[in-house]
C-alpha cells in the first residue's frame, strides 16, 4: 500500500476512536441539560415565536442570573447524537471489512497469523487497527517495496 492511501487508512481508524469519547460526553451534557433542576430555566422549544432562542436566552440569563437551558437546543443535539450513534456500527463494520481483506492478501503473515489477527480485529475493533496498521502497513508503506 503506498504511503498517501496508509495514511488516509489510519484517519479513517482513529475516528472511532475519538469519537467515542466525544459521544459519550454529548450524551451526559444532552442528559443533564434534560434533567430539571431549579438552578436552571427551561423553555420549550420554538413554538412560532417572533423572537429568535438566542436572543430569548440573552435576555432571560440577564433577567434571573441563571442557566437557561432551550429545548430546542437540546433536541438537535440529540438529532445529531442519533445520527453519529446509528452511522457508527456502519462505519465500524466497513472499516473491519476492510482490514479483513488486507490481512487476508497480506504475503508476509502465515495463515494462522491470519486467524489471529481477524480474531483480534473482531474482538478489540478500533483499538486493534491502529496495531495491525502500524505493524503490517505503515512500516511496509515506509521501507522499500517488497522483492517480487
Amino acid at each position: 500500500m503506498k504511503k498517501d492511501k496508509a495514511v488516509l487508512l489510519i484517519i479513517a481508524t482513529i475516528i472511532p476512536l475519538l469519537m467515542t469519547p466525544y459521544l459519550i460526553w454529548q450524551t451526559r451534557v444532552v442528559a443533564e441539560n434534560s434533567v430539571m433542576n431549579t438552578n436552571s430555566i427551561y423553555v420549550p422549544a420554538n413554538q412560532n415565536r417572533h423572537i429568535p432562542d438566542h436572543l430569548i436566552k440573552k435576555i432571560l440569563e440577564k433577567e434571573h442570573g441563571k442557566k437557561v437551558v432551550m429545548m430546542s437546543e437540546v433536541q438537535a443535539q440529540s438529532r445529531k447524537n442519533a445520527i453519529l450513534i446509528a452511522i457508527s456500527p456502519l462505519y465500524m463494520l466497513i472499516l473491519s471489512v476492510i482490514y479483513i481483506i488486507l490481512i487476508a492478501n497480506n504475503n508476509h503473515i502465515t495463515g494462522g497469523e491470519k486467524t489471529f489477527w481477524i480474531i483480534a480485529i473482531f474482538i478489540g475493533g478500533a483499538f486493534i487497527m491502529p496495531v495491525y496498521w502500524f505493524n503490517y502497513i505503515w512500516k511496509r508503506a515506509k521501507g522499500p517495496p517488497p522483492l517480487r
